[in-house]
């Protein structure tokens, strides 16, 4: 079990654009990997992929690194800079096997980023709704893209 840290609004609409704009096949600063670790937390999304999690403070200072039930604190020296705006690095770590399967994490993440987007608990329930996997996904993108102002197209040039 784990608690997921509610994100200011502003930090969750945010997130909101990246996604959308990943989704739109636009290319940002962010992963969707690490859109899922910012939603779901550093730690969690260590915990639960077994992967590690750089985390950067709002300036692209280095703070600490979360790995599989571990915090670890490397030499900023050794930590490549943050790209601007860029608040967590996800490392595939292939080495540790936490037993999820990838439609778990995927679930589990999926729910913590639309819980922490524009859409909140609306798009939640969309998605669950809709049986997560792909069908779910495209009913939470809904609930987002009618949650979003100005109008997405406008802001994706459309």
């Amino acid at each position: 079990m784990f608690l997921v840290e509610p994100l200011s609004a502003k930090r969750g609409r945010a997130l909101t654009w990246s996604f959308i704009e990943l989704a739109a096949g636009f290319t940002g600063t962010s992963t969707s990997e690490e859109l899922f670790a910012e939603a779901i937390g550093a730690a969690n999304y260590a915990l639960i992929t077994g992967e590690h999690v750089q985390e950067f403070d709002e300036g692209g200072r280095y703070i600490r690194t979360w790995m599989s039930e571990t915090l670890m604190v490397e030499p900023p020296g050794d930590i490549p800079p943050a790209a601007p705006g860029q608040r967590l690095r996800v490392i595939a770590s292939p080495w540790e096997d936490i037993g999820l399967r990838a439609e778990e994490v995927e679930a589990l993440c999926l729910s913590a980023f639309y819980w922490q987007s524009v859409g909140g608990l609306k798009a939640v329930d969309s998605y669950l709704e809709a049986g997560a996997g792909r069908a779910g996904t495209v009913a939470a993108l809904q609930v987002l893209l009618g949650e979003l102002s100005p109008p997405v197209a406008t802001r994706l040039g459309g």
